[in-house]
């Protein structure tokens, strides 16, 4: 009786020693639920030609070190889902949380320079190697899902030796695959902070993380961030970013966004105005036709033009809308 209750008592202590989840909340899974890759080089200029199976095994192999979940193509069954979750914590990993499906459609072309453009056999020249392609990030539990262009470079000089050049390639590919999967788990790893926390991104060293932040407070429409959206608007130096925040605001549309871009409004940036002013023509509401009655009078031409063809869109806009009261019939 005594042996029984010390084995008993080692197996518990084993249990015990198994090696935790790491300390912190679950982590985002960013999982590649499908890739599509194709060798888009036309065959006249190709110098070797990439394997099919060397194209998606790289991909995959530098897309997991940027931090994507790569498993059997497809839905996870429950028990590769299962040894996923054992494997993380062996690893000392944190627990996985959240999953984030992504679908990957991609397209490489290669080559190298000559004195007469672009060398069909193997040359000592400057070569390079483009990335190309889309990617498909579905939100957690539905089916909406935001697309992306993609597009990462890499390249240098190489020898007139074929095999160097199989090797420099492979070396090419793997460089332009981890700097897309790190544009993607970036993406993702942003969409999914609460929304206090993409406040404070829009702030963020990082250019892409603040127009990632911005993305994502306009689908959700978050009122709480114009505020912080009108500030970063005034400060952002990064005309991808100020573009984006003008159509943040657009997509929130109340008051205080209106106010926000009728203060942002420059007519010396005239790029910059036309977005503001298609903005608000999205909005609408007698704070926006005064505005624009106001601007109708600058005295420049384009600026007078642009903002009467706004206009224009409001008053269509206000004919097609149907009176309070008369878009439900008479009983």
């Amino acid at each position: 009786m005594r042996a029984a209750v010390a084995l008993w008592g080692v197996l518990l202590l084993l249990a015990g020693c198994q090696r935790p989840f790491a300390p912190g909340p679950p982590e985002t899974i960013i999982y590649l639920k499908s890739l599509d890759v194709v060798d888009v080089t036309p065959e006249s200029t190709r110098p070797v030609t990439l394997e099919s199976a060397l194209l998606t095994e790289t991909i995959e192999a530098q897309l997991a070190q940027a931090g994507l979940t790569v498993v059997a193509k497809g839905e996870p069954s429950p028990e590769q889902w299962s040894e996923f979750v054992e494997s993380r914590r062996k690893a000392g990993q944190r627990k996985p949380g959240t999953v984030w499906p992504v679908r990957l459609k991609l397209s490489v072309v290669y080559g190298l320079q000559s004195p007469d453009g672009v060398a069909s056999t193997v040359i000592a020249a400057p070569g390079k190697l483009a990335l190309r392609g889309e990617v498909a990030i579905r939100f957690p539990g539905g089916s909406e899902s935001v697309r992306e262009a993609l597009e990462a470079n890499a390249g240098g000089e190489v020898a007139a030796d074929r095999s160097a050049y199989s090797v420099a390639l492979k070396t090419w590919l793997g460089q332009a695959s981890q700097k897309m999967g790190k544009r993607i788990a970036q993406k993702v790893r942003v969409y999914a902070l609460p929304a206090d926390k993409l406040i404070s991104t829009l702030s963020a060293t990082e250019v892409n993380e603040r127009l990632d932040a911005a993305e994502r407070l306009a689908m959700l429409r978050h009122v709480p961030a114009v505020e912080a959206l009108a500030k970063r608007l005034s400060a952002e130096s990064e005309r991808t970013v100020r573009f984006r925040i003008v159509g943040a605001l657009a997509e929130i549309g109340d008051d205080g966004a209106t106010r926000a871009l009728i203060g942002a409004a420059d007519p010396r940036d005239r790029e910059m105005l036309r977005a503001i002013v298609d903005a608000l023509s999205v909005i609408g509401g007698p704070r926006v036709a005064e505005f624009f009655g106001i601007m109708s009078m600058h005295d420049a031409i384009e600026v007078r033009e642009l903002v009467q063809s706004a206009l224009k869109r409001l008053e269509k806009r206000a004919i097609r809308a149907p009176r309070r009261g008369q878009d439900q019939e008479t009983p």
